[in-house]
């Protein structure tokens, strides 16, 4: 449609214009027509023209040589009377000169006096000023105590800035040490409790396992024990002290006599057999026989020699010899005597007439008893160290973080009393400069005061002798005037007679020249008529020619009708293919609107089955959180069963088919009428305490390991803080250098500078104070527009020399500037941009001037706009070329 339309269009136009060819042509025609008609009138005016010019000549000259010999005459008369008139001019120019000098001189003389007088009287009055002046700069000239007064108390507050600095540096120095003596701590903190939570660990596994390897797991015996309070006598194994080499012969030679209770008094012994209890029960009784008579009695080579400890143990193995591997054992198994036995270190027993060998080669840690008690009671003192060890970092990590407060406390202090003596002192310098200032102003005045009286009364002395000279060249000059002016009296009156006698023949003469000069004027005007009446008519038939020529050409081109037919069955073939695709465009919208009438209802139904699996999907999740609660619930009633050590499947067994709940809650209600007219008796304390007990140690793990999280995250916030501060502070000095140096850049001088507006470097504002020239240094919120617009350029320019980014966006930056900062502005921009690329906004010509690519936007048609983009640097190649 759109090709068919715009070939429409083009054939639409081309017959247009053989149109408007056709109608320029006709109208050329009859403008031709009409110049031709006026040009023939224009050549009958000019002959009629020429005619009367050439008639008028051939009267006029006849009187125009009359009139010229008179005017000559006349001019002969009115020649002698000038000259008569100029001698009596010349006489009183001559007197004119000869009194204007004694006037000029007597108006010069009296001017002077009047001058002289009136600046003696001015130099007297500012003589005695500078006189009273010059006398109270002498009795107010006190500024020399109070220059020493401000230079002392500049020196005290140096000293005092450089006390504090070197205070500053030492408590910073002990900051670090204390610093690094508190990471120490902490990380020997960590490790005690890491090894104390590991040991901890090791010592409950380890007693878990001794206490079912010495058989204190029993339930039924620990009852028995307790009733009889023989509940916390200690096992064998619990007091066996021997080598570790012989550790496994030992256990294994003993076995469970290991277990066996070691019974200190031995007049219990028939209480305990008549008490008769249903487990098995080995009891060991402590003699209170000599320790050392028995170590002497031991034989030599027996085990008892590697047991230390318990007595009654030695004895036992008083009969048994250590042989110190197999073959060594079956040497020596002849030579044993009735009772005795040969033991290995793995645990093997030889005797004359039997043998028990050790059914492993080599017993662990885990599964010796021995060695077992041996780690628990090394792990139990182990703890007690670390405790004690734990203790101490505690309180001096305690100690050491509050002498870090108490120093950062401190610092900050002298951080204030450093700041306010650096204001302080530059509040000196100023006042120091300012009173220095003063006293250098003070003595130049009384300098420049004395100088000045010197030269006043130098000129007085001057003008006294000048008023003198004046005044005796007045008299003179008022003598001369008088004489000369008599003579110019006399002159005067012979003025008039000659000034009548040269009017007189001026007024012939000028009549005379009137009259000849009019008619020299019709002479040439009828002479330029002749000849502007000639060119005319030359000119007017050279035109009709023209004319002529141009009408014959004209009438020989004719229009081409047969382009015009040619294009008008283009364009109806055009029309036709245009209308064509115009049909053609309708059936494809109505066959895009079937479409997207079909996509909509696809839509729909999509949204309908995606409301429908949304239902679905709700659904499932509902069943799944009643399927969890479901569990839940399972899993707390079987939690409740285990802690009633009752069998699901036997309860159900027991329950009664018919009953119902509510005869259960009923029964539950009876239960616990009961329970409750019991009192306060509570018969799962100890159970309940075991349960709470253990849950308290998990809390208290739970809780040591948040603690030890919140100091590790305190810890790191206080070094992310540090490193913030610092960070800070090295950015913040960084930024006001540079701002220090860019400001001026920019105004053509002044200064600026940083504030911080509280003292938390991590709270802290800024402010930016600049002193633009000629200007006192104020907020950059009392500055104008275009001032703070530089201020803010400053700025980010300032921190663009400390940390340069690839681009920097400049949006009309310069509107507010005028030519002499726009043109700062550009200098700098430069000047950076060899280190950044800057893309600006502008439409200042000063700053265009300053890219290298310019990109633009053009309407060119109305509704229609594009881009344009040009490369100063091509452009100005094409311009060379």
């Amino acid at each position: 449609v759109y090709e068919a339309g715009a070939a429409v269009s083009q054939f639409e136009q081309q017959i247009k214009h053989q149109h408007e060819i056709v109608e320029r042509d006709r109208q050329q025609r009859d403008q031709l027509t009409q110049e031709l008609a006026s040009a023939r009138m224009h050549l009958q005016h000019d002959e009629q023209r020429l005619a009367d010019a050439l008639t008028s000549l051939e009267l006029l000259e006849p009187q125009a040589e009359e009139l010229l010999a008179s005017k000559e005459m006349q001019e002969s008369a009115l020649h002698e009377a000038d000259l008569a008139l100029a001698d009596w001019k010349q006489q009183w120019s001559q007197l004119q000169q000869q009194i204007a000098e004694p006037t000029r001189q007597l108006s010069v003389e009296t001017s002077r006096i009047h001058q002289l007088e009136q600046q003696i009287s001015r130099n007297q009055q500012r003589l005695e000023r500078i006189e009273q002046q010059q006398n109270q700069e002498t009795d107010n000239n006190d500024s020399t105590l109070d220059i020493e007064a401000a230079r002392e108390q500049q020196l005290i507050l140096t000293e005092q800035l450089k006390e504090a600095e070197l205070q500053l540096a030492e408590d910073q120095q002990k900051l670090t040490e204390l610093q690094q003596t508190q990471q120490e701590l902490q990380q020997q903190q960590n490790q005690l409790r890491s090894s104390l939570q590991s040991n901890k660990g090791r010592l409950s596994s380890l007693e878990t396992l001794q206490q079912a390897g010495l058989g204190k797991d029993n339930n039924g015996l620990k009852q028995w024990l307790k009733e009889h309070k023989l509940d916390d006598l200690p096992r064998l194994a619990e007091q066996i002290k021997v080598d570790s080499k012989w550790e496994v012969a030992v256990e294994k030679l003993l076995g469970p006599t290991l277990e066996e209770l070691s019974l200190p008094e031995a007049n219990r012994l028939e209480e305990i057999i008549s008490a008769t209890c249903s487990d098995t029960v080995e009891l060991i009784i402590n003699s209170s026989g000599n320790n050392d008579a028995a170590n002497d009695t031991a034989p030599a080579g027996s085990l008892a020699h590697h047991i230390q400890q318990p007595l009654e143990l030695k004895r036992l193995v008083a009969s048994v010899y250590c042989a110190d591997d197999h073959q060594d054992a079956l040497k020596r198994r002849e030579s044993l005597n009735a009772g005795e036995q040969l033991v290995t270190p793995d645990g093997s027993c030889y005797s004359r007439n039997w043998i028990r060998l050790s059914g492993q080669k080599k017993s662990s840690k885990d599964n010796s008893v021995l060695a077992r008690q041996k780690e628990i009671e090394s792990l139990q003192q182990q703890i007690i160290e670390d405790e004690q060890t734990l203790t101490k970092t505690e309180s001096d990590l305690l100690q050491t973080q509050q002498e870090r407060k108490d120093l950062q406390a401190d610092q900050q202090t002298l951080r204030q009393q450093q700041q306010q003596l650096h204001r302080s002192e530059s509040e000196a310098n100023a006042s120091l400069l300012g009173l220095e200032q003063q006293k250098a102003q003070a003595q130049q005045y009384k300098e420049r005061l004395t100088e000045e009286i010197t030269e006043l009364n130098l000129q007085q002395e001057q003008d006294a002798e000048q008023l003198i000279q004046s005044q005796e060249a007045l008299a003179i000059a008022e003598a001369q005037s008088e004489q000369l002016t008599e003579s110019l009296e006399q002159l005067k009156e012979q003025q008039h007679g000659l000034e009548e006698a040269v009017n007189s023949a001026s007024q012939s003469l000028q009549s005379t020249r009137d009259q000849y000069q009019g008619l020299q004027i019709q002479l040439e005007t009828q002479r330029n008529n002749s000849q502007v009446s000639q060119q005319q008519l030359s000119r007017v038939t050279d035109q009709i020619e023209a004319l002529q020529e141009r009408q014959l050409n004209q009438t020989e081109a004719q229009p081409d009708s047969e382009l015009i037919a040619s294009l008008q069955g283009k364009l109806d073939l055009a029309l036709q293919d245009r209308k064509a695709a115009e049909v053609k465009l309708t059936e494809s919208r109505e066959a895009l609107s079937q479409i997207e009438l079909v996509i909509r209802e696809k839509e729909t139904a999509r949204a309908q089955a995606e409301a429908q699996v949304s239902t679905q999907r709700e659904k499932i999740e509902s069943l799944k959180l009643n399927w969890q609660g479901i569990n839940v619930r399972a899993e707390t009633l079987q939690e409740q069963l285990d802690e009633t050590e009752f069998e699901a499947e036997a309860l159900q067994l027991d329950l009664d088919p018919d009953a119902q709940i509510e005869s259960h809650q009923k029964q539950l209600e009876v239960i616990r009428g009961k329970v409750q007219r019991l009192g306060a008796i509570n018969l799962a304390a100890i159970e309940e305490y075991d349960t709470q007990s253990e849950r308290k140690v998990y809390l208290d793990q739970q809780n040591e390991d948040l603690t030890e999280a919140l100091e590790t995250l305190e810890s790191a916030i206080r070094k992310i803080d540090k490193d913030t501060r610092g960070r800070f502070k090295d950015t913040f000095e960084k930024v006001n250098e540079k701002i220090q140096d860019m400001f001026p850049r920019l105004f053509g001088g002044g200064e600026a500078h940083l504030e911080m507006t509280g003292d938390d470097l991590l709270t802290t504002g800024i402010a930016i104070m600049a002193r633009p020239p000629g200007k006192r240094i104020s907020s950059i919120q009392l500055m104008s527009g275009g001032e703070k617009a530089l201020t803010a350029a400053a700025m980010v320019f300032a921190i663009f020399e400390l940390n340069p980014a690839p681009f920097c966006m400049l949006d009309e930056v310069d509107a507010p500037l005028d030519e002499a900062n726009v043109g700062r502005f550009c200098e700098l921009v430069k000047h950076m941009s060899e280190r950044v690329q800057f893309i600006f906004i502008t439409h200042n010509k000063s700053t265009m001037e300053l890219a290298e690519n310019l990109i633009g936007v053009t309407m060119r048609e109305p509704g229609v706009s594009r881009m344009v983009a040009v490369d100063v640097n091509e452009a100005a190649l094409m311009i060379k070329e």
